[in-house]
Order: C-alpha cells, then structure tokens, then sequence
C-alpha cells in the first residue's frame, strides 16, 4: 500500500511554529507600520515644509506598496 506525503508532512514541529511566526509578523507589518505613521503626519509636515495632502500621498504610497506586495509575493 503507498503513502501519499503532502508538503507539510516532512515539516517539523518547530519549523511548523517558525513558519507560523513568521508569516504572523508579515501580516502584522502592514497595521503596524501605518499605526506608527499616522501619528507622525503632524511633524513629517512641519519638518518637510509641505501640505498635508503631501504627506497624505506618502500613506496612499505606502499602501499601494503593501498591496502590490501582496499580489506580486502572495
């Protein structure tokens, strides 16, 4: 009688849980990263000189960036 394997059958337990981590943190990355820089739009704006629709297009950029990852990368 055969036995079929499938990808994650070879995987150990830890490997299990480094994977689990790590795609954790990727998907984590996106919320954290935008609820650190909203904060500082204030500051961005008064050190660059610039109007906030400016500094609003970096948040627009920054999250185009993360989708195109995501579609690009899965």
């Amino acid at each position: 009688m055969t036995t079929t394997l499938h990808p994650g059958d070879s995987l150990s337990r830890r490997q299990r849980l480094v994977y689990v981590f790590v795609l954790g943190a990727l998907t984590a990355l996106g919320p954290f990263t935008i609820d650190l820089y909203l904060p500082a739009f204030p500051a961005l704006q008064r050190d660059l000189g610039v109007t906030p629709a400016i500094i609003q297009l970096t948040l627009t950029a920054t999250t185009i960036g993360f989708g195109v990852g995501q579609l690009l990368v899965g």
